[in-house]
């Protein structure tokens, strides 16, 4: 059976979803649409409300594919479309203000090259990698 994009990106959120919860975040909701833009992964912790977005790659993590970086994958209209949901999220759920700071984060997940594996090779998290900020049109991961 041929693997598409959803399927690897599938096993890259459920990867995601573990790791985040193993650093002590609660998932609110995957696959999250606001203002006809989606949010991958919302979490929360005793600080964070974390807006997320996860780039699988069936690659090696020190020597990525023909595509680069999973996270190269997070370009300028991606960053402007994960700033529009949050805003509107934010916009629609005003209690999570008082109590979070609301984050933007990048997840890379390596996957085997193997195509029949779902072995996860590693996991880069770049926290508050997408802001609105002088210069923000260039990665901070």
């Amino acid at each position: 059976m041929k693997e598409n994009k959803r399927t690897l990106g599938r096993i890259g959120e459920d990867a995601a979803v573990r790791y985040l919860e193993e650093k002590g975040f609660t998932i609110i909701d995957r696959n999250v649409y606001a203002a006809g833009c989606e949010a991958d992964i919302l979490a929360c912790d005793d600080t964070y409300f974390v807006f997320a977005e996860v780039k699988t790659r069936r690659a090696l993590p020190d020597a990525p594919d023909k595509f680069g970086r999973p996270a190269n994958a997070v370009t300028y209209t991606k960053k402007e479309h994960m700033l529009t949901m949050a805003s509107r999220y934010l916009h629609d759920h005003p209690e999570l203000l008082p109590r979070y700071i609301p984050r933007l984060d990048v997840i890379e997940v390596y996957l085997s090259p193997a195509k029949d594996s779902a072995e996860v090779l590693e996991i880069r998290h770049y926290p508050d990698a997408v802001r609105k900020t002088p210069g923000y049109r260039r990665n901070h991961y």
